[in-house]
């Protein structure tokens, strides 16, 4: 875990403590600086990671879930950028932020405005840009200060001794050596306007090829392709099949906390205890696999985030798929928060009894066969979703708003106007000189 380094307006919005001496970080990618930014009436915190300037965009509220938020954030956009999952995985949570300390670099703070101004320009331009959205944007930006970042993408690869792997968009002239800090731009090359992987539109990067795109929602082939490995001879018999997988995933999604993939990953490939591996073959099996997997529970989490009432789980997509699998995974999902969902049980008895009768034991399932309610069962589990997700959503803690912009109680004073103490002379030659204004 690290210390993640706040501006002021940031940690007033955290309502946080600043830590006064941090530990030095203990993640591979070092520390991280944020920002709270404002596009009209959306809110984003902007964080920059000070050795590679590598920028993540994510949403402010609610602020209190911010440091798992960050810690989400960073995986999707190592994997974006090919960094192997258990690697990727890995540095997200060590870099999960542990407390809150004061920005101390001027030039990260300067690359956070320049990020900061060019978000807004793309965010004022499609107003339906989400934060993943902005975070895959800046994947693609290039820093002219300090002179040796120029890609950010390029020294993130670095530091986990991957090659650099960035389509080269813009070619430099390398500094004279008595202007180390003037590397300018020479040109830029065209910018694609078609054939962009992922629909991100011109000035997104391709991804390297073989790649999965934790965004994308999985085909019906790559179903089949994960479903074919989780029923492989040496899983078969602990791990999760494809419809348990799904159910699983949506109880980690509306949980009424936030579940780390650390925590829910081990339990896909050993449900009675999660602690087999899942035995890869290959370096190149476990990327492709975990990016399946990833990409079906981004897919949920995407479901329940914006259009709740239209997802609709496996079983009812694909007749091959069993409702009572789905229902076993997602109860095993539960285990997570058993405390709270226990409490929700007991208050809304009637949410949970597709998922029991579903989900647990073949006498009372064959009575429910024989009465003609298993389809009944199987159609309301949608509807249950929802109202447990709306739930959670209304008894977690409110999100604070943003801090309002700082007004002036005074007009500004001109550099060149009269002094305000009465001295006569100009602001800039008295008050305003630099030795002077603090």
């Amino acid at each position: 875990m690290t210390t993640l380094r706040c501006t002021a307006k940031l940690l007033k919005a955290l309502k946080a403590t600043p830590v006064e001496s941090p530990p030095p970080p203990d993640n591979r990618l070092g520390e991280w600086t944020a920002n709270l930014v404002r596009y009209g009436r959306k809110a984003f915190v902007l964080a920059v990671n000070e050795p590679t300037r590598l920028g993540l965009m994510i949403d402010a509220a609610p602020y209190a879930s911010l440091g798992e938020r960050f810690t989400e954030q960073l995986l999707n956009s190592l994997l974006w950028l090919g960094i192997p999952p258990e690697q990727a995985l890995a540095e997200a949570e060590a870099s999960c932020p542990r407390g809150f300390a004061r920005s101390n670099s001027a030039s990260v703070l300067a690359t956070i405005n320049r990020y900061c101004f060019d978000m807004e320009a793309h965010y004022h331009y499609d107003r339906e840009l989400t934060a993943i959205d902005l975070s895959r944007r800046l994947l693609n930006e290039v820093v002219l200060s300090p002179a040796h970042i120029r890609f950010p993408a390029d020294r993130v690869r670095e530091a986990f001794d991957l090659p650099p792997e960035r389509p080269r968009r813009v070619a430099f002239v390398e500094p004279p050596p008595d202007q180390p800090g003037a590397t300018r731009l020479l040109r830029p090359e065209p910018r694609p306007s078609a054939g962009v992987s992922g629909g991100y539109g011109a000035g997104i990067p391709k991804p390297p090829a073989g790649f999965v795109d934790p965004g994308a929602s999985l085909t019906a082939g790559e179903l089949d392709e994960l479903s074919a490995f989780l029923a492989q001879p040496r899983l078969r018999e602990r791990a999760m099949d494809l419809a348990m997988l799904e159910g699983y995933a949506a109880a980690v999604v509306i949980a009424p906390e936030v579940v780390l993939p650390s925590d829910w990953l081990p339990w896909v490939w050993d449900l009675d205890d999660g602690a087999e591996p899942a035995d890869f073959e290959t370096e190149a099996e476990a990327q492709r696999i975990l990016g399946l997997v990833m990409r079906l529970y981004n897919g949920v989490a995407r479901a329940f985030t914006h259009e709740p009432v239209d997802f609709k789980p496996l079983y009812l997509r694909d007749s091959r798929w069993d409702a009572r699998r789905w229902c076993e995974g997602f109860l095993i999902g539960l285990d997570f928060d058993e405390a709270q969902w226990l409490s929700l049980m007991d208050q809304e008895r009637t949410w949970f009894t597709p998922f029991a009768l579903l989900g647990n034991g073949e006498e009372i399932l064959q009575e429910e066969y024989d009465c003609g309610n298993v389809e009944r069962w199987k159609a309301i589990i949608p509807q249950r979703l929802v109202q447990m997700r709306d739930h959670w959503r209304r008894h977690r803690p409110e999100p604070e708003p943003p801090p309002p912009p700082m007004r002036r109680s005074e007009p500004k004073v001109g550099r060149n106007d009269p002094c305000t103490c009465g001295s006569g002379k100009k602001f800039k030659k008295c008050c305003g000189a630099p030795q002077t204004l603090h």
